[in-house]
């Protein structure tokens, strides 16, 4: 009897289509942290009780996050501008990161991560505007020690960097010419670490 050894090859698994997170919490809390364990509830109720006062906040995602009910975490927060966006991190029991959101465009929760505007993709001239004034949304480069990668808005990115492995997408928003009310310069980028 000849027995043959097999051998597996291992196949990375499929980037998700889409790997975006926010978190929305009132109006009242513009900074701060909390410890404790995370219970998901409906339409992206999600809660984290430190044993004093459960901190009630919605979070959203376009793909599953590597956390479960129960699971100790802590959440770091700071919201402000238009709408109280917030930029975030929520991490494990460990402190290692689970996800990191920007959506108000500060890099000061992003663990290192730094973003600036690339190259841009679409440039839209705002017709309510008499002289040139021209919304252009750009690539967004997320830069940490020697790993670069070019994120898109509606596409996610795997990233490695060394044994750890990253879901990325970001944009970059830039005004040429007169700003309507609302035209900011943006950055917004969400990295999901993955198991």
């Amino acid at each position: 009897m000849v027995l043959i050894g097999l051998s597996r090859v291992a196949h990375a698994a499929p980037t998700p289509k889409s790997c975006w997170a926010s978190i929305d919490v009132a109006e009242s809390f513009t900074r701060g942290q909390i410890t404790g364990k995370l219970t998901r509830g409906s339409n992206d109720s999600a809660r984290i009780d430190d044993g004093k006062k459960p901190f009630a906040f919605i979070l959203r995602s376009g793909t599953p996050l590597p956390v479960a009910d129960g699971d100790v975490v802590t959440l770091t927060y700071a919201c402000g501008g238009w709408g109280n966006r917030c930029d975030a991190r929520l991490d494990n029991s460990l402190g290692n990161p689970i996800v990191i959101m920007v959506a108000f465009g500060s890099d000061s929760l992003s663990l290192g991560w730094e973003s600036k505007a690339g190259k841009v993709l679409t440039r839209t001239r705002d017709p309510n505007q008499s002289k040139k004034s021209v919304r252009r949304t750009h690539e967004l480069t997320l830069k940490r020690d020697k790993v670069i990668v070019q994120a898109k808005a509606k596409r996610c990115t795997r990233v490695k960097e060394g044994t750890k492995s990253w879901l990325v997408t970001g944009e970059a928003v830039t005004w040429d010419g007169v700003r309507p009310p609302e035209g900011v310069d943006t950055k917004q980028y969400t990295l999901i670490r993955e198991p």
